[in-house]
């Protein structure tokens, strides 16, 4: 969908990753749907698999938006207490498997 529905800063290089996401879950509720209606189903079929991917891309398109901004926004700051305290908040309380815990997204779940 896009960003349309994940309309991030570029602050954690996510964006094409998301697309892709979307585009296995679309590619999987619409296939089901597709498979599962027949005739004038279709449609209603099609319409239902649309709003099952919303439900399943909101909170990680959600999560990802809004880190992103504030990762942004915190990066960007340039008053030196500000800089000290970030600084030392993402040393500590941010290690390497927390920050990249965005990019271990698992299709099936």
């Amino acid at each position: 969908m896009g960003d349309a529905f994940h309309p991030m800063t570029p602050n954690l290089g996510q964006g094409g990753c998301a697309a892709l996401e979307d585009a296995v879950v679309l590619g999987r509720v619409l296939g089901a749907a597709l498979r599962g209606g027949g005739g004038g189903a279709a449609g209603s079929a099609a319409a239902a698999a649309l709003r099952r991917y919303e439900a399943a891309r909101a909170r990680r398109a959600l999560m990802l938006t809004v880190r992103s901004w504030v990762f942004g926004f915190l990066l960007q700051l340039s008053f030196p207490p500000v800089t000290l305290a970030r600084d030392w908040f993402v040393s500590t309380l941010f290690p390497p498997g927390h920050f990249l815990d965005h990019t271990d997204w698992d299709p099936e779940a």
